[in-house]
């Protein structure tokens, strides 16, 4: 969720987000917390709220109704990360309509970020769906890159009991395209894009406990050292330019 939080940190107009969580379990604190980080790292000035549902199924239909209180309070981009909680809330939030998902709207639409897998191709229907034209991007959750590891590992002979880590480095996360999206962020899209590259080279540690929690005095960390070594477009337009010949390149890109 780091990078994915550094998008929308970037992307953010009014510096307020807001993470609609599911059950408060490790790997969604982990989540959550790296999303925060991420916001944190590029806009100190923004303020990320974080919701735990306690549910994944969407019961009462949780996720809209807890995305819109957050955009009632001024947050204009929504983290979905709660399963079917988390993927109807950035329906609801993304969408133009004046009802959506059995929820009233008003006010404008929030961008949207999904998880695990590309939210514009599952729960936006590749881009069938209203609302597609605001998913920013997701988090992905590589696990063909785990399995393809742990099939490498046992026809290598090197295969060994316990946990392994798969991070970014070794392709374990991703952040998906931004799609349809494209057309308004493509400028932050490609700053992150850069910057992950740059990230990867410094290995940068989060140093969260392994509930996923924050241990006290940790902060986000800096990514100047990073930033230092990104080469950017120098305007949105040479960004689009720059973007139409690289994107179909970009998919290699780690989070």
């Amino acid at each position: 969720g780091f990078l994915a939080g550094i998008i929308g940190g970037y992307v953010s107009v009014s510096k307020k987000l807001h993470v609609v969580a599911g059950v408060e379990n490790p790997p969604v604190v982990k989540y959550a917390n790296g999303f925060k980080f991420g916001v944190e790292s590029v806009c100190p000035t923004c303020t990320v709220g974080v919701t735990y549902t306690g549910d994944f199924g969407n019961t009462n239909n949780i996720g809209p109704t807890t995305a819109q209180a957050a955009m009632a309070g001024g947050a204009d981009v929504i983290f979905g990360c709660g399963g079917f909680t988390g993927s109807q809330a950035i329906k609801y939030a993304s969408s133009s309509a004046a009802s959506a998902v059995g929820l009233s709207r008003t006010g404008p639409a929030a961008y949207v970020i999904g998880v695990d897998a590309d939210a514009w191709v599952s729960t936006f229907e590749s881009g069938a769906v209203d609302g597609a034209d605001r998913v920013i991007t997701s988090a992905l959750k590589k696990v063909d890159t785990a399995a393809a590891f742990l099939v490498d590992s046992l026809l290598s002979d090197t295969f060994e009991k316990g946990t392994s880590t798969l991070g970014a480095q070794q392709d374990g996360v991703d952040y998906a395209s931004c799609h349809d999206a494209c057309e308004i962020v493509i400028h932050d899209f490609l700053r992150v894009a850069a910057l992950a590259k740059a990230c990867l080279s410094f290995d940068i540690q989060l140093g969260f406990n392994e509930d996923g929690t924050v241990p006290s005095g940790v902060v986000a960390p800096s990514t100047a050292q990073c930033d230092a070594s990104t080469s950017l477009p120098p305007s949105p337009l040479a960004a689009l330019t720059f973007a139409i010949i690289t994107l179909p390149l970009q998919r290699s890109l780690h989070s």
